[in-house]
């Protein structure tokens, strides 16, 4: 197998996974919190996430959910989204201090109105 080959098999496999984890890409309701409250791609997706899976993230889930591994994005634009976030819907995510970020009862409310 060619390494482009495997590649491909790799990036099937997380296609695969990220259904059955709940994390396919839901478009019309990102686009819709991007609308409604000027979010960047990657902070409606940081936020959709969070929300799909309603569990506690570390940052190399979210990375990968952002696929910004591939692109070899420092983890802490994490931060910066979450910052991002939270300024425009205040109390939306919760910090789990050495373990990663949650979805509080605002950003839920948030993402489902979208």
């Amino acid at each position: 197998m060619t390494p482009h080959e495997r590649i491909e098999e790799l990036e099937a496999e997380v296609a695969y996974l990220r259904s059955e984890l709940g994390l396919a890409l839901d478009t019309d309701r990102l686009a819709r919190l991007r609308a409604s409250y000027g979010f960047t791609r990657s902070e409606g997706i940081l936020l959709l996430t969070l929300a799909t899976t309603n569990r506690v993230m570390s940052k190399a889930h979210l990375m990968d959910a952002l696929d910004h591994s591939k692109g070899g994005t420092d983890n802490k634009m994490i931060d910066v989204y979450v910052h991002r976030i939270r300024s425009t819907l205040p109390g939306s995510i919760i910090t789990h201090y050495g373990l990663g970020y949650g979805i509080a009862p605002k950003g839920m409310e948030a993402v489902q109105a979208a």
